[in-house]
């Protein structure tokens, strides 16, 4: 894979090697699974094709993080793919909830899982998250900071309930908030 990707050609569109890159990646990924090169080769030039490559990559980068569970940035490169290129909030959430519990991993992870269970619907767990890491913050800059995003997680929590009783009320959703 890496020989094929030093001889790309400029004017060879990136679906014309998907499959076959995929394929080189995947089995360099199944025969030596603790090479780590082959999964940042994989998340650097597989996902950004389009939408099955990036489940692809997620499959192989799921193969490493198999066999490395100490290592939280490939579980980290999975929720960026959920995110970014197949809109899954909530699954993006869960695959960094679950970097941010490996030991060493940058604190922040936590509160970007927050936030993307937030944008995937979930406030109350999202606020939940903010709550918590709240408690266990010390700089007095990052604590203010949740502060104000618990208020807005408040905030849409209370749009969310009067959008509720409203369909409950009518059978339709509001035309405007």
């Amino acid at each position: 894979s890496s020989v094929f990707l030093g001889e790309h050609f400029t004017n060879y569109p990136d679906d014309a090697y998907a499959v076959g890159l995929s394929r080189n990646l995947d089995a360099a990924a199944t025969l030596h699974p603790l090479f780590l090169d082959t999964y940042f080769l994989c998340q650097a030039h597989l996902p950004h094709i389009g939408a099955d490559q990036a489940r692809e990559a997620n499959a192989i980068l799921a193969k490493g993080a198999a066999v490395m569970p100490a290592n939280y940035i490939l579980p980290f490169f999975m929720s960026f793919y959920l995110n970014y290129y197949l809109n899954d909030k909530t699954a993006s959430a869960a695959m960094l909830m679950t970097a941010s519990k490996i030991q060493g991993a940058p604190s922040w992870f936590t509160h970007l899982a927050s936030m993307r269970k937030a944008e995937g619907g979930d406030l109350v767990n999202g606020l939940m998250w903010l709550k918590l890491m709240l408690k266990t913050e010390e700089d007095p800059v990052v604590k203010a900071r949740y502060e104000n995003e618990i208020a807005q997680f408040q905030k849409a929590l209370e749009v969310q309930k009067a959008i509720l009783a409203y369909h409950r009320a009518t059978g339709a959703h509001p035309d405007r908030l």
